[in-house]
């Protein structure tokens, strides 16, 4: 027989709730409110099964675990680490953070494809002004000082269910993930990324908004230095998933 448990007061929850009743709620599947809890200090989500709330320094609760669900862990959370403003290092890791809300924001579904830029330009605004980042940095979706590495994405296209969008933005660059209407993941920590990333140098790189550098763009360019190899893509079977460079 297994150990008894002593006499006491147990709650049994469901560790599933959160996934189920919060993050896959038909309001939080929105790309517009991604943007609107990343940029709130605080939320109270109202559940079908209860109520929890966040913050960007305390972690996610519920009626059910007052001083903390362990399981949980809420958009805010991105906040804490991108845009806390008393932050002592803020230099540190705000990209990494960035491109996690990247992914959560296109894996989020829009209606109009053209609000895809707008909807995202509140928490590019805040990270300019956060980190003291020139406006004109910002490049359709993309920063500047970290241009290279942010141009290794790739659209998830299985990922999206019922029709899909596989038309581009139009006027937006191909090189910016904001062209395209799929959940997008950026490699920008790859090792072998950071390892050949300082052999690219940016000789410029520029967008043209229609308003603000935050708003939809009607064209951009980038010029890039560096070393060029050739590529050979096998059709051999026992290759596939290899690049043998010549």
């Amino acid at each position: 027989m297994g150990k008894r448990l002593p006499p006491g007061i147990y709650v049994s929850i469901d560790d599933h709730a959160w996934r189920n009743y919060v993050e896959r709620a038909p309001l939080n599947s929105r790309a517009w409110v991604v943007q609107e809890r990343v940029l709130a200090r605080r939320t109270v989500h109202f559940a079908c099964d209860q109520m929890w709330w966040s913050c960007k320094t305390l972690p996610t609760s519920c009626e059910q675990m007052p001083t903390g669900a362990y399981f949980s862990k809420d958009i805010n959370s991105l906040t804490s680490a991108l845009m806390l403003s008393s932050s002592t290092n803020k230099s540190v890791g705000w990209h990494s953070t960035w491109v996690e809300v990247v992914r959560k924001y296109t894996s989020a579904e829009i209606t109009y494809a053209s609000d895809r830029s707008i909807a995202i330009d509140g928490i590019a605004e805040a990270v300019a002004r956060v980190y003291a980042i020139p406006a004109d940095h910002y490049l359709a979706g993309i920063w500047r000082q970290h241009i290279v590495a942010s141009f290794l994405w790739f659209a998830l296209a299985w990922r999206t269910s019922g029709p899909t969008d596989c038309s581009r933005a139009s006027d937006t660059p191909t090189w910016s993930w904001l062209s395209v209407n799929f959940p997008v993941v950026i490699e920008h920590e790859s090792p072998r990324v950071l390892a050949k990333i300082q052999l690219v140098k940016i000789v410029d790189a520029y967008t043209q908004p229609v308003g603000s550098p935050f708003e939809p763009v009607c064209g951009g360019q980038v010029t890039l230095r560096g070393p060029l190899v050739s590529i050979h893509r096998s059709t051999d079977q026992k290759d596939i998933g290899e690049t043998k460079l010549l």
